[in-house]
């Protein structure tokens, strides 16, 4: 193998690239690019919103249904129920319920309309077209506004250039929590496939909906939790030592690789076999690099024992000249370099993840993430941003790479929402990080610069700790130095309480 062999950086452009060649090979498949429909770019995008949202994801979710359908208008009307005193007296049958107690709809996002409308519009349920959706639990629509004796008018919303409007009931538990509300220019009544194509989308509004208000109660809590004087998150402390510094929250676990879907071409497209075996060989002399340069700072400190042979055994885990071998023995017969690879790596993590051994099973986790940097690099897809200098890192899962990867950034402490694997608790232990691992639902409390503390002692984490709380953190990291494994009384890095 060359090490030296020179390859032009690949691009994810140029993978699209290759796949649309592969694609066009077949005279019977269409590859549907992205700008080519308006309407199925929207779809497609309204769908990731369901995963990653944010905070106007609502006002998105509503402009992609109206791109989605060819609509003027999308509103997005929530209800929302007074909480009533359980002590109060009912009200009499026949009596109005006061205008705070009423049961509304209201607007909390839209694309047409003013957005001066958005909060100030309630609708009572059970009034007008959307609040009959509302109430019946069932869609509601109607060609022309002005001919339906029940549309509910709202003065200064514009709604009569609108006429058209379907309303889309979201239901959840058997309960219906918000109405989509669409409308268009053309007075032309709704077909039944327009209505069952809003309802197709309307179901992930809800789950977009959902999300932001699980989000929200989240927030509630969590604005409620510090006022009170802070939030302490208990989970499994690793070692000994406390750790202050901010909070980094890690996106997730670094180089994770999806199966490609490129397998089903790999005939139809024939490949350049040298080339292939070239792109492979310099993705694993990248990755090999990669690797190399986290074990190495973390070897130089470490004393002959476990954590020295685990981690001498993690840095051999790209090293193997038979998964390189077979690697290419596909590539031979005519698979890309990411199918060859993706073959070769899923039969090592199933003999690996199959076992009995507890520390098997952790090297496939291990596994899974070395070859992932082999993906990225096949993927052009170099490391991912580091994290400041002496910070907190806020993790789902901790592997041995990740353990790694936390220890280059010289970081002040860390936490996993999951267990810590035995290898890499008992590196970060040796090196002195603190670490609390098994932080169950940390990362809804968590936001990135948040001041943390991490206490690998007691087991906890402290959000926005007090003065008098941090001051305490140190006086007893002071008092509680002790020779370490590596023979220093020192603690191993400056971001340390």
């Amino acid at each position: 193998m060359n090490s030296s062999t020179a390859m032009p950086r690949v691009t994810r452009q140029t993978r699209a690239a290759r796949a649309a060649r592969a694609l066009a090979s077949l005279p019977a498949a269409t590859l549907h690019e992205r700008g080519g429909d308006a309407r199925l770019d929207a779809a497609l995008a309204l769908a990731e919103l369901a995963v990653n949202g944010g905070a106007d994801a609502l006002d998105r979710v509503c402009a992609h249904v109206a791109r989605a359908c060819a609509v003027d208008v999308c509103s997005l009307y929530v209800r929302e129920e007074p909480e009533r005193d359980p002590a109060a007296p009912a009200p009499r049958p026949g009596t109005p319920a006061p205008e705070e107690e009423r049961d509304e709809l209201i607007l909390r996002a839209t694309r047409g309309l003013p957005r001066r409308a958005v909060g100030t519009v309630h609708i009572p349920v059970g009034e007008g077209l959307t609040g009959a959706a509302a109430a019946c639990a069932r869609p509601v629509s109607v060609a022309a506004l002005d001919t339906d004796a029940r549309n509910f008018a709202v003065a200064g919303l514009g709604e009569e250039r609108f006429p058209a409007l379907c309303a889309i009931p979201l239901i959840e538990s058997g309960r219906v929590i918000a109405v989509l509300v669409v409308q268009r220019r053309e007075r032309r009544a709704w077909s039944a496939d327009e209505v069952a194509r809003l309802a197709s989308l309307s179901a992930v509004v809800l789950v977009v909906l959902i999300r932001v208000r699980e989000t929200q109660r989240l927030e509630a809590h969590r604005a409620s939790e510090l006022a009170a004087g802070g939030i302490c998150i208990r989970g499994a402390g690793v070692g000994t030592g406390v750790g202050v510094g901010p909070a980094y929250v890690v996106a997730g676990p670094s180089g994770a690789y999806t199966p490609s879907n490129t397998a089903a071409f790999a005939k139809a497209c024939p490949i350049d076999r040298g080339a292939e075996r070239a792109r492979l060989e310099h993705a694993l002399v990248e990755a090999r690099a990669d690797l190399a340069a986290l074990v190495v700072p973390a070897l130089r400190r470490l004393q002959p024992g476990p954590a020295l042979r685990a981690l001498l055994g993690y840095s051999q885990l790209l090293e193997d000249s038979r998964l390189e071998d077979a690697a290419m023995d596909e590539i031979q017969r005519g698979a890309p370099a990411e199918v060859a690879l993706e073959r070769v790596a899923r039969t090592y993590a199933r003999v690996l993840g199959g076992s009995d051994d507890a520390h098997l099973r952790d090297r496939a986790d291990d596994f899974d993430e070395a070859i992932g940097r082999v993906f990225d690099r096949l993927g052009g897809i170099g490391a991912a941003p580091s994290a400041p200098l002496g910070s907190i890192l806020v993790a789902t899962r901790l592997s041995m790479g990740g353990a790694l990867t936390a220890y280059s950034r010289r970081p002040s402490g860390l936490l996993t929402e999951t267990p810590a694997t035995a290898a890499s608790a008992n590196l970060l232990a040796t090196l002195g990080v603190p670490v609390v691992a098994s932080a169950i639902g940390a990362l809804a409390f968590i936001r990135g610069g948040d001041t943390l503390m991490v206490d690998a002692e007691a087991g906890q984490i402290l959000v926005r700790p007090s003065r008098a709380q941090i001051a305490d953190a140190r006086r007893r990291r002071r008092a509680s130095r002790t020779p370490n494994a590596n023979g220093s009384n020192t603690p191993p890095e400056a971001g340390n309480a």
